[in-house]
Parts: structure tokens; sequence; C-alpha cells
């Protein structure tokens, strides 16, 4: 399906109407309804208001059936295009949501080994007010503590109030759509700092008029730090300044809600593909050739992305019996490239050739190297994730005017 380039603009006008009609009708105008072809707003049969989609500028024609009405929309109508396409985006409107984190969850119809090693490596626990950019606040608390307190190694369940500043010209489509786009962003980036996956953010509603003061004035209280993982900002907002920091910022929010998911999954082979999925969204160009050598570039893109922390993960002492590969005499840059093959094969063959079955009686699995793999894929693509954060790069292999190799392994 096609992209609609100018809803953006169409969902700004129809609230800058809405904004001078509320101004000069003094009507409420209490619902609102999106269509393929329209945006309405206002009670039917009483107050509604709607925008229909033309194909020329401003891109968007109103009417209403309320005879009393029309008049006062054709007299507004081209101010409040008008606004819109100079870009007139209104005040900052704040809306509220919540996400929640389990703690350790129970399960017979996950790998409980695989689970435990994974959740006991990723776990990270936050307390209090962060920020991602300027435009979203979180407040992390966590539930009190039960049986053996804080001497548990593991983290008891989160949540997470999430407060969004959006700008629009008042409480509407253009307002609201961005804050459903933060809010769903911002759910990805929560999960990656507490190593643990993320729900909810489905409704996402005006902040409570009570809860403005305080919004208002930590918006751009400097005590609030930015949200980090390992002391990384996980600040993706920010940096957009143009067409390749806007690359940058997709590859970065795709890999993120990747990485949820994954830690979302309760069957290991599958959360594994969705890791390496997540660390090929960062080496993946929004080009018509992303699909070519796509096995060369991962490759590449890691071992020149990632050095270090790929042989930090290499001499861990569990790794041999993980992977059931033998590090040998081999030298640093070679063992690099054979781990990332075998983590690609793992994602491409489950793929083309379907799952495999495993039997885990009692939800627990006794093949020790495939309960260690799950967690060391977690751990790979969080190292990718914060490489990349903090040196983004793209990558040129499969361009069309560049030779391929012989052997696309090497």
């Amino acid at each position: 399906m096609a992209q609609d380039n100018h809803r953006p603009l169409r969902m700004l006008a129809t609230d800058w109407l809405k904004k001078l009609l509320v101004a000069e009708s003094g009507v409420e105008f209490k619902q609102q309804g999106n269509g393929k072809d329209s945006l309405t707003f206002g009670v039917p049969g009483e107050s509604a208001v709607e925008g229909r989609f033309v194909d020329s500028p401003p891109f968007i024609s109103f009417q209403t059936e309320v005879a009393a009405l029309q008049p006062l929309i054709e007299r507004l109508a081209p101010t409040a295009c008008e606004n819109a396409r100079r870009g007139m985006f209104g005040d900052v409107l704040w809306y509220t949501t919540g996400f929640a984190a389990p703690g350790l969850t129970p399960s017979f119809t996950r790998n409980m080994s695989s689970y435990l090693f994974e959740f006991l490596t990723a776990q990270t626990r936050i307390l209090g007010w962060r920020r991602i950019g300027l435009d979203v606040l979180l407040e992390f608390t966590e539930e009190q503590s039960q049986a053996g307190g804080d001497s548990s190694p593991f983290a008891p369940p989160a949540k997470v109030a999430v407060h969004l500043a959006a700008r629009g010209p008042i409480q509407g489509f253009f307002a609201e759509n961005i804050a459903h786009h933060l809010a769903e962003t911002a759910a990805a980036i929560c999960a990656f700092a507490l190593g643990r996956p993320v729900m909810g953010g489905a409704f996402v509603l005006p902040s409570k008029p009570e809860a403005l003061t305080e919004l208002q004035a930590k918006h751009t209280d400097p005590s609030v730090l930015t949200l980090a993982r390992k002391s990384i900002p996980l600040d993706i907002f920010s940096t957009i300044a143009g067409a390749p920091e806007l690359d940058h910022f997709h590859r970065m929010r795709a890999s993120l809600r990747t990485h949820n998911w994954a830690l979302a999954q309760d069957n290991d082979e599958v959360a594994r593909i969705l890791y390496v999925v997540a660390m090929e969204s960062l080496c993946s160009p929004r080009t018509s050739w992303r699909t070519e050598r796509m096995s060369r570039r991962f490759l590449d893109f890691f071992d020149d992305l990632m050095p270090q922390p790929l042989d930090e993960v290499l001499s861990h002492a569990n790794f041999e019996e993980a992977f059931q590969v033998k590090r040998g005499q081999r030298t640093a840059r070679a063992l690099r490239r054979d781990l990332l093959r075998h983590i690609y094969a793992l994602r491409s063959e489950p793929i083309h050739q379907g799952l495999s079955t495993h039997f885990h009686p009692f939800g627990m699995a006794y093949e020790d190297s495939a309960s260690l793999q799950r967690a060391f894929f977690c751990d790979l693509s969080e190292r990718a994730i914060l490489a990349y954060l903090q040196a983004p790069r793209s990558s040129l292999v499969g361009h069309p005017k560049l030779g391929a190799s012989t052997n696309d392994a090497e």
C-alpha cells in the first residue's frame, strides 16, 4: 500500500480548523474518527465535520451536515490549511500511557533453564524519573519486594509511567499521532534498558490536568537524566538532523523493537532469529539493493563495528560449550568471523527449513548448549545496539556498482 505523504498535513489542517471552530462557535466536538480517505470530528447529526482527502493543495476539503456550521467552516478552513502549510504546529500538549515489565515468570511453554540464563544476564533495575530526548518523560517504579526482599537475584516486576510531549493546535489527530509513535518507540527503548520485555502503550490519553504543572517543570529540568543502558544514553530522537540521521533512526527503532519481541518470546529458536534480525536491522540500508549479499554485509559490518565486544563473547568461559566450537589456535579475526557466520546460519536455517522440535519436560531442557545459546544471542544483540549507538555507520556491501566477491562468505 502506498504511503500517504500528505496525511500529517491533513491532520494538522483538521486540528487547526477544530481549534478555530471551538474558539468561535463554542462547540466541544467530543468525538473524532479516521477513515481511509477522510478525517472527522464532532458528534454525527449534531456537530460532525468531515475533512475529505483531495489530490491537490490543500489536500483536504471540509464540509458538515449542520447547516449553521457550514458558513463558519468555509470562512475558517483557508486559515486552518494555511497554518498547516506554513508548519505552525501549535502548543505543547501532554499525553500519558503506561508500560509493564515482568519479573521472573515461570511457564511450561518455554525452556526455563534458557529463560533463567537470559533473565539473569539481561535484567536491570531502574527507579525514578528518566527522559528520552526532550519529549518523553518516564517514571520507573517497582512492585513491593516479596519473600526474599532485595536479596533476591531477580528484579521484581516494574512499571513505567510514560508522559509524552507532542505539539498540536489542539488535542486531536496530529498531536495524538505523534504521541502514539513516541510511545511505541519508547516501549522498545525501555525494554532494552530494563533487559526485559515491555508491554503496554496501546491506550495513549491526554494527561490529567492536575499533572501538567509537574510535567511542564520536568520537561526542561536538567536533573532528569537520559535513560541509559550500561552508561550509554538511549536517546535516538535528539540526533535526527537530516536524511543520514533519519536513516540511522529508522534502523535503531527497528532494531530495538525487534529486540523487545525477542525478549518476550517463549520459543528459544524464534528468539534467536529475532536477536539476529535486531542486529541485521542495524546494517541493512534503506535502499533497493538491501537484499544483495546480506550474509557478507553482516560479517563485514559487525567485524568492523564491534571487534572488542565480539572478542569478549569469544573469551567467555561458557562460549565453547554453548556453541560447540573450539577456539584452537586461530586468530581473533578468524574466530570473530566464524562466530558471525555461525549465528547468521542459526538465523537462516529455521527461516528456510522451519522450526525444530524441542521437548522441555516441566519447562526444563537438558541440552546445556541450547540452554546457554539464548543468553549469548541476547548479549550479542545488546552489544551490537550499544556499539551502533556510539558509532553509527552504513555499509556499501551489496551496492550494484561494487564488484561481488566469488565467495560471499569471505
